[in-house]
């Protein structure tokens, strides 16, 4: 899953750009706030990670409309339905 982590990365620091941010400062933002998000990950990580989705949004903020708008598009369907295909070709 490194190559898609990464292109999640720059998908983000891309619209950044298209939005106006000098390339070099939407990397260095990008890569700041995941690394901060995977340190927090570590640091909480004996609560169950629902904790830390639940935690992590504001009612109404814009990190629930976020998780609800990809969500409601299939993106983490489309997670698990990767996750199952690389499975298969592992156990074939």
């Amino acid at each position: 899953m490194m190559a898609a982590y990464y292109e999640i990365l720059k998908i983000m620091s891309d619209w950044l750009v298209k939005k106006g941010v000098k390339r070099q400062d939407a990397q260095k933002y990008i890569t700041s706030l995941f690394v901060a998000l995977s340190e927090d990950a570590v640091v909480n990580s004996k609560k169950e990670l629902k904790y830390l989705v639940k935690e992590s949004q504001t009612p109404k903020g814009l990190n629930e409309q976020g998780l609800k708008l990809m969500r409601s598009k299939g993106v983490y369907n489309s997670v698990v339905k990767t996750l199952n295909d690389i499975h298969k070709r592992l156990s074939k």
